[in-house]
């Protein structure tokens, strides 16, 4: 199967297109391009990757998220998430839907 990811990841504006691959539904092949070089560093360090490890593995770290720390110095930088989304439904673990995150300011009220 194969899946596009695109991440308009907001005041950066620095967007990125993540495209996977898989065969098998459990190793995916994943390419990540993006203006930003952070993300650029943290595309060359995942390559490929082992699905059920990344998604449920209760023992060590994921190899997505431990090159986000390494590399994506912006903690809040949506395009490591947006490759998790994408390897559930390369998988065939998930429906392909847009998450949204919608942010505003100045808003009255509490939270839910």
């Amino acid at each position: 199967m194969d899946v596009e990811v695109r991440v308009e990841p907001g005041i950066c504006g620095m967007p990125a297109v993540i495209r996977m691959h898989t065969d098998d539904g459990k190793k995916v092949e994943i390419e990540v391009r993006s203006t930003c070089e952070s993300v650029n560093r943290f595309a060359a360090e995942i390559g490929e990757v082992d699905v059920f490890a990344e998604l449920y593995s209760k023992g060590g770290e994921p190899v997505v998220l431990k090159a986000a720390q390494t590399h994506c110095g912006h903690r809040a930088c949506p395009v490591p998430v947006a490759v998790l989304k994408g390897l559930e439904v390369a998988a065939g673990l998930a429906l392909p839907c847009d998450a949204t995150i919608h942010i505003e300011k100045g808003v009255s009220g509490r939270a839910v």
